[in-house]
């Protein structure tokens, strides 16, 4: 007679050990994808953030001479620190090494300190005012000031 016991000790282990392996692997995959999650959803804010900026540029624009929005911005983004920069061509935001744009209408851009810039930084945290200024040559530009 034979004795077949340590066959199937054997074929446990074996499927065991493949079980392992394969749940390992799609727990890698799962960690992954939830990464890929997190950080599209942090994309998603800032971009949305940048469309808020570009939407205030563009009404203090629409606004004519002398109109002002004031707008604050997040400390953070998921507790990341992000930055916008505002030029002739958008608003753009960048945290954690991605850029995101939003289009804004208006082609003149400068920071009170500074009127002959074409660009402004703006900071994580702070508080800005957005002014329509009309120049000595009638045309209007937008001015972005820190509060």
């Amino acid at each position: 007679m034979m004795d077949n016991g340590g066959a199937l000790s054997v074929d446990f282990i074996f499927t065991t050990l493949i079980i392992l392996i394969v749940i390992g692997s799609i727990l890698t995959v799962v960690a992954e994808r939830m990464a890929i999650v997190g950080e599209t959803e942090e994309l998603g804010t800032a971009r949305m953030l940048a469309e808020n900026v570009a939407e205030a540029i563009n009404k203090a624009y629409s606004g004519g001479d002398g109109h002002v929005i004031s707008i604050a911005l997040p400390p953070n983004i998921n507790e990341k620190i992000y930055q916008i920069r505002v030029d002739p061509s958008g608003v753009f935001i960048e945290i954690d090494g991605n850029i995101g744009k939003a289009y804004i209408v208006p082609k003149r851009i400068s920071n009170a300190l500074n009127p002959t810039s074409t660009e402004v930084i703006m900071l994580a945290g702070k508080n800005y005012n957005i002014y329509n200024v009309k120049d000595t040559d009638g045309s209007n530009r937008i001015v972005i000031t820190q509060i």
